[in-house]
């Protein structure tokens, strides 16, 4: 029996239309949802695996334009292939969530952000920044709604931020 040939799949919709994907990449709608958010991942698990936090650890790392929710999972995947695969890291010396919420990696949040009161759990209220997107045609900026538990402790995390240089 051989194995299908899935890289000429077609994708159907519910009305038997046939998606176009070469088209899709090409549409704005499609490149500004997916584009910033997989080079992050990328360059995050680069750098981590790469051992810089290890050989420059006073380095700051900001992660900007993607919001802040791909944070816990990525910091749980990279724990999770960390852990089977350390000697492909060999530099480090910590959990690669570790490192990430070490104090010196930042994470710009969008104000709309429905994970945000988690991602302050999960990943610490002192590496979220705030990320007005102002003056950007897509950002909320001035009128946004945070969860009201989440906005008061965003807004104390980022004042005492300013506060600290």
């Amino acid at each position: 029996m051989s194995s299908p040939d899935f890289a000429n799949a077609k994708i159907i919709d519910a009305d038997g239309h046939v998606l176009d994907r070469e088209a899709e990449l090409h549409k704005f709608l499609f490149r500004h949802t997916v584009g910033r958010r997989f080079e992050t991942l990328l360059d995050c698990v680069a750098l981590i695996y790469g051992g810089i936090p290890e050989q420059f650890p006073r380095l700051r790392v900001v992660f900007l334009e993607c919001g802040c929710g791909w944070v816990p999972y990525w910091m749980d995947r990279m724990d999770e292939e960390w852990e089977k695969r350390r000697s492909e890291a060999p530099l480090l010396k910590m959990r690669p969530s570790d490192y990430m919420k070490k104090g010196n990696w930042f994470y710009a949040a969008e104000p709309e952000e429905s994970t945000l009161p988690f991602c302050l759990d999960k990943v610490g209220e002192d590496t979220i920044l705030f990320a007005s997107d102002y003056p950007h045609w897509d950002g909320s900026f001035p009128s946004y709604d945070v969860d009201g538990r989440g906005a008061q402790r965003y807004h104390g995390g980022a004042k005492s931020k300013e506060h600290a240089r």
